[in-house]
């Protein structure tokens, strides 16, 4: 009696595979910007049959634009495809001691909106009006928000930024998460600009970084090995809590070093 093989089977879902062939669409599109359905054949590796619903799908879901026929050495014009950045948003939100600021940029990172908002109230009802009002009618492809609060943030709550009100650890994230059905992430503001700055600023060739922030208040953000350090707690980069007297642990969560040499406390000392 003889022993039945059964073919081994792929580690990869259909869905899966089809959202891998997707997303490389996407990619090829994006890097060229604009091309025919027999150059994203050709960049893509994909065949004609897969490609085909692939590219109907995505221009249903505006990622890609059709912008009719273009030139052809022989036979009919070729139809033109265009990549469109702006069928995926970001909101970008800042968290500052009198107003947050919100922006809205597309996959290329272009800021195509920008509003400032006076801080009253609520911060996450001030968060879930603000970022829809400034989305508009691109609300639907909004895919996630990242808040940028000046204190300590570990696990989507903050606390210790009492520039916000926000001394006690508070579930912000979580909550416009919930409200606005999208992903959210939060971090401490200067990790936020280290991390820029890494990725596409004065630090993008390093791979270790230290930026110190002085303005309100007085933060740090650690880069090393090319990843943001938070320390266990969150607080890596808390350096306005270091101890000028033994005795002075701060007050109201403001730390020592950050009441004496914040920017208002050298004005307040400069006006005195």
């Amino acid at each position: 009696m003889t022993d039945v093989v059964t073919p081994p089977t792929s580690p990869v879902s259909r869905e899966r595979s089809k959202e891998i062939k997707r997303r490389s669409v996407i990619s090829a599109a994006r890097q060229a910007r604009v091309l025919s359905r027999a150059e994203l054949t050709e960049l893509t590796g994909l065949s004609p049959a897969t490609l085909t619903p692939l590219v109907r799908d995505l221009i249903a879901e505006g990622y890609l634009l059709e912008r009719g026929p273009g030139a052809s050495r022989a036979g009919r014009p070729r139809a033109i495809l265009e990549f469109n950045p702006r069928a995926e948003l970001v909101a970008a939100v800042a968290l500052e001691p009198t107003r947050i600021s919100c922006e809205i940029a597309d996959s290329d990172g272009a800021v195509i909106a920008h509003r400032s908002v006076r801080r009253t109230g609520d911060i996450v009802d001030l968060i879930c009006t603000a970022v829809p009002e400034l989305a508009g009618p691109g609300l639907p492809a909004l895919r996630g928000v990242a808040i940028a609060a000046p204190g300590v943030s570990t696990g989507g709550a903050v606390r210790l930024a009492p520039s916000v009100g926000l001394v006690e650890a508070r579930p912000v994230g979580e909550s416009v998460q919930r409200r606005l059905g999208v992903p959210v992430v939060i971090d401490n503001d200067v990790n936020l600009m280290a991390a820029g700055e890494h990725a596409a600023g004065a630090g993008a060739d390093v791979a270790d970084l230290l930026l110190l922030h002085v303005a309100d208040g007085i933060g740090a953000g650690l880069v090393l090995d090319g990843q943001v350090r938070r320390g266990s707690g969150g607080a890596a980069g808390e350096v306005g809590f270091l101890p000028l007297d033994p005795a002075d642990r701060g007050h109201d969560g403001v730390g020592p070093f950050e009441a004496r040499w914040s920017e208002s406390a050298v004005a307040e000392r400069v006006v005195a």
